[in-house]
């Protein structure tokens, strides 16, 4: 009898012990690789942290890089210099890049809106470097302007070596810095936000399919991109909007595509849940001068009549010829937080923008008001030493006429 019930206890022991083994086993498996694994959740409308996960620590961001490749293009279309039917040719370089890629032959071209979605949806390794070389003229000049560009967002941790994420040992990043990625693009370019929605691609008669198995699968989930080398494991940025609320989220490091998929509805569903509800007010209307002015009884100018006496002086027109260069340095959707981008700007330059102006002017894309922070009032070859003096302190910049 006490055989019995030893063994008995001995079973339950066994059995206990298992069931912790396999209940630690699946915990680690939800997180991911060792040493690979992150994750990130912040409320879009309010910046605020809901989860992290070893977020600071130093990952391989793999195809998540094409985020910011992206950003790029929108920063050239935005300032002009671009426009969703620009052709971007394929260079020897970017036809030469290791799969995924949709296998342009050097010369063939694509629509910068074509790119984008090849950049979503295929994870197009050779259109980003066709991209890099069509806005910087070499894919190196491409990644210097990644990377300052990351730094004047606030993602210090970020450092970009190619246009696509294909392995490079020094090309790395961070959770945290990812979600401030997808934060800005959906700050400085909600006109856009709907590339990231894209299911289906089709090129050349060719259609291809998302990798992000999310999109059109959950309810509320935009995006925004995935990413896969053997050294990131694997990686997703994602979003979701619920009513008033929206979260952004990245898992890394995840050991198949499923449990980091799996992963990423888990932490997007708990962020919706923590998320702060917020009613965004409308912007207000520009004011009509014009109708303001009207409205105000003006007085009639006298006439003055010289006398035959008074001699009348030839006047030579005078041309006023003010500069006509401005620096951009974003584009919001508020006035007050362009404003405020000028103003640190400011603080950090010094003397160097004292001849320049303030502006903010308005552009109305595709139903959406956004805000250019510009300094204004400046002549092209001082606006472009001041971007350039900008960019060296590590402030994303652009001169335009």
């Amino acid at each position: 009898m006490r055989l019995v019930l030893k063994f008995q206890q001995i079973s339950l022991l066994v059995v206990f012990s298992l069931l912790i083994l396999f209940s630690a086993q699946s915990a680690y498996a939800a997180k991911g690789v060792p040493g690979k694994d992150a994750a990130y959740v912040v409320d879009a409308n309010t910046g605020k942290v809901l989860y992290s996960r070893s977020s600071t620590r130093y990952r391989y961001p793999a195809s998540l890089t094409k985020v910011m490749t992206i950003y790029l293009m929108l920063q050239e279309i935005e300032a002009g210099r671009m426009n969703l039917n620009t052709r971007i040719r394929m260079t020897k370089r970017g036809a030469a890049q290791q799969p995924s890629k949709l296998a342009m032959k050097i010369g063939d071209t694509i629509s910068a809106s074509d790119a984008i979605k090849a950049l979503v949806v295929k994870s197009a390794n050779d259109v980003a470097v066709a991209v890099a070389e069509h806005i910087s003229g070499t894919e190196w000049k491409f990644t210097q302007r990644m990377t300052r560009t990351a730094h004047s967002l606030g993602m210090k941790a970020t450092t970009f070596r190619n246009a696509n994420g294909l392995p490079d040992s020094q090309q790395r990043t961070t959770a945290k810095d990812m979600v401030t990625l997808g934060r800005a693009m959906y700050r400085d370019y909600p006109q856009y936000i709907k590339y990231f929605r894209t299911q289906t691609f089709t090129y050349k008669g060719r259609t291809y399919k998302n990798f992000n198995k999310l999109v059109g699968t959950i309810s509320g989930v935009d995006g925004i991109k995935t990413g896969y080398i053997r050294a990131s494991g694997y990686n997703l940025l994602s979003s979701k909007r619920v009513g008033n609320k929206h979260v952004i989220a990245v898992v890394m490091g995840g050991k198949t595509g499923t449990t980091r998929n799996t992963e990423m509805v888990r932490l997007l569903d708990y962020g919706i849940k923590k998320a702060k509800s917020v009613t965004k007010k409308p912007q207000p209307k520009p004011q009509n001068l014009l109708l303001s002015y009207a409205a105000v009884p003006q007085p009639k100018p006298k006439t003055i009549t010289p006398s035959s006496s008074v001699k009348v002086a030839s006047v030579t027109p005078i041309t006023k010829t003010e500069p006509e260069w401005s620096i951009q340095i974003g584009a919001v959707k508020s006035k007050v937080e362009a404003g405020k981008m000028l103003s640190e700007v400011r603080n950090k330059m010094g003397s160097a923008l004292s001849a320049a102006k303030d502006v903010t002017p308005s552009v109305n894309k595709s139903g959406t008001t956004l805000y250019r922070a510009r300094f204004a009032g400046l002549s092209e070859k001082l606006a472009k030493e001041i971007c350039e003096n900008m960019k060296k302190k590590e402030i994303s910049c652009y001169a335009i006429k």
